[in-house]
């Protein structure tokens, strides 16, 4: 079964649907209602359900160094730049990024 991605709220809904549009399973914190939850409970639900974390927020990959690890987190390292540019930047990179992912790696870091 595909990974299904949980896009965390520094990045934008639009990063979901074009992901989602790409073919792969997606949806972004703000429709789980989890826009007000913390990092701890989106760390939580995350594992519970199986689904990999894209984010900008260092603390994910701080969760993951603490171990007991159940999910992936992709790290976007891209600075700040126009949601149009990192769609262009992220989207086509997801399938390898997700072979990574698949071949035990837990932390892929897009730069």
């Amino acid at each position: 079964m595909p990974a299904e991605l949980l896009i965390d709220a520094q990045l934008p809904p639009a990063l979901a649907r074009a992901l989602a549009v790409a073919g792969h399973g997606a949806r972004h914190v703000v429709d789980i209602g989890g826009a007000a939850m913390s990092d701890q409970d989106i760390w939580a639900m995350a594992c519970r359900q199986g689904w990999i974390i894209v984010t900008k927020d260092a603390d994910f990959p701080g969760l993951l160094a603490a171990g007991g690890v159940t999910t992936g987190v992709v790290w976007i390292r891209i600075g700040n730049c126009r949601t149009s540019e990192l769609l262009e930047r992220l989207v086509p990179r997801m399938p390898a990024i997700l072979d990574l992912l698949d071949s035990g790696q837990q932390l892929v870091e897009v730069r």
